[in-house]
């Protein structure tokens, strides 16, 4: 087997971190593949295969390429946040039960003398509004 034949083999047979093949599109894209390798605008098969998917005449297998990559994208996001929502749950409720709320009474209010009085009647009605509890 040549070096070219066992390069090609090993393109036609690469798969992806799914286990699936890594250029689905390239019996499609075969001729454009091709011509691109001829050309010498392509060193190799993967950058043929990039460049003949980025040919407006493979416009409908670009697309469809970039919709199955967005699902897949779709569907790791959605196991992301589904893994991570119990654990989201378990640190809003461990903050809950850490919150700490200050409790505080309003103090009374403090009448004003009104000038007149002495300083034993402000004492003596001091005393008064302490012991009827009206403080």
């Amino acid at each position: 087997m040549s070096r070219a034949e066992a390069e090609f083999k090993a393109f036609t047979e690469a798969k992806n971190e799914h286990g699936e093949a890594k250029y689905p599109y390239y019996q499609e894209l075969q001729a454009s593949m091709a011509g691109l390798l001829q050309a010498g605008l392509a060193p190799d098969y993967t950058s043929a295969y990039e460049a003949a998917l980025a040919l407006p005449t493979h416009a409908n297998i670009r697309d469809a390429l970039q919709k199955q990559q967005a699902e897949r994208k779709a569907a790791a996001e959605a196991a992301a946040q589904a893994q991570a929502a119990p654990q989201k749950a378990q640190a809003a409720s461990r903050a809950r039960s850490q919150a700490v709320s200050v409790k505080s009474s309003t103090p009374s209010a403090m009448t004003v003398p009104d000038g007149k009085k002495g300083l034993r009647e402000q004492l003596s009605e001091a005393v008064e509004r302490t012991l009827s509890g009206r403080v």
